[in-house]
């Protein structure tokens, strides 16, 4: 479907990608679809937007299960994760990067905040942004298989 390889469907891409899967659509009825994938307006379809569009919202049931990570990393129970926070949820001596000394367990801590910091990138986690990682990435498919709960509730 993407025929640039760029990771993003203009309009063309997604008409014939469409097509190609047996989806005939009127004009009318592909405009429509356009503005409900093009969750931003620019005139093109992530990645990310079409991944969201096809699996809709989150059920209850996994928003219950990422509200609970979420307050794991919360240790200090304050509605926030910080880096402290994470640094107290998870060690990062042993990290391969860490031990060979291309980088400090800060910086591994770091690095991994950055996934869940995303709408306001400020070393700050909030629930919104841990529920939208969880809602866009493909741990969706984790939650889906079970596999989720069962690695926070180890923690």
């Amino acid at each position: 479907m993407d025929d640039g390889g760029d990771g993003m469907l203009d309009h063309e891409d997604f008409r014939y990608g469409l097509q190609d899967y047996g989806v005939h659509l009127s004009d009318s009825e592909f405009k429509c679809l356009v503005q409900a994938f093009d969750e931003n307006g620019d005139g093109l379809i992530s990645f990310d937007e079409f991944l969201v569009n096809l699996r809709g919202e989150l059920n209850e049931r996994r928003k219950s299960f990422i509200s609970q990570a979420f307050a794991i990393l919360d240790n200090t129970g304050d509605g926030r994760v910080t880096l402290e926070d994470v640094a107290n949820a998870y060690n990062a001596k042993e990290h391969p990067e860490v031990i060979a000394g291309k980088k400090t367990e800060k910086q591994v801590l770091q690095e991994f905040m950055k996934q869940w910091d995303t709408n306001d990138p400020d070393g700050i986690i909030t629930p919104d942004e841990f529920l939208e990682y969880y809602r866009v990435s493909g741990a969706w498919n984790a939650l889906c298989r079970g596999r989720f709960h069962r690695q926070w509730r180890a923690c």
